[in-house]
């Protein structure tokens, strides 16, 4: 999953204008991602995927069918994004990347849009893990499989909350 990221944090760094990720020259690439971004990527989905089984597991005994799932899903989303703000203030502090002005970046520290991404990245997250599970043929294929199905969750969440905080303008 994680070298599928490489293709959304390709968006982030030279697919818009405003608000546009920057890292360090001196990093060594992979597209226009450092070397750590599918290493992060990867441990952000063992991470915030850990709590959303766990939490995706409580939410369904207590309350069975969809309002469960639904509610373990937003659960989520939101945990995911506490954590995405966490990390981007760290890492805008740690000089890892930093962001071009933009309506959504909060005092050069901050983007909004890419909280809102985490948020809907891991609103998805269950119902394609659960997919992955029941995926037939080798854990290989079903690994390779659902990571580019993962990956363009991840893409279709970095444009969604983009568009919503900035606008898709030219």
């Amino acid at each position: 999953m994680g070298i599928f990221s490489i293709f959304p944090d390709y968006l982030l760094t030279q697919g818009f204008r405003a608000a546009q990720r920057v890292y360090p020259a001196t990093e060594a690439r992979l597209l226009a991602s450092p070397l750590y971004v599918p290493l992060a990527w990867a441990c952000a989905v063992v991470e915030l995927g850990y709590v959303a089984l766990r939490v995706g597991g409580i939410m369904t005994k207590r309350w069975p069918g969809q309002t469960g799932q639904g509610l373990a899903m937003l659960a989520s989303g939101a945990t995911a994004a506490v954590s995405a703000a966490c990390l981007e203030v760290l890492a805008v502090k740690a000089r890892w990347w930093s962001y071009r002005p933009g309506q959504s970046v909060i005092e050069d520290a901050m983007a909004l849009h890419v909280v809102a991404a985490h948020f809907f990245v891991f609103l998805g997250f269950l119902p394609v893990f659960s997919r992955y599970a029941a995926c037939g043929g080798t854990r290989l294929y079903a690994t390779i499989r659902y990571g580019a199905v993962f990956a363009g969750l991840i893409f279709g969440s970095v444009l969604m909350a983009y568009a919503l905080f900035e606008g898709l303008r030219p």
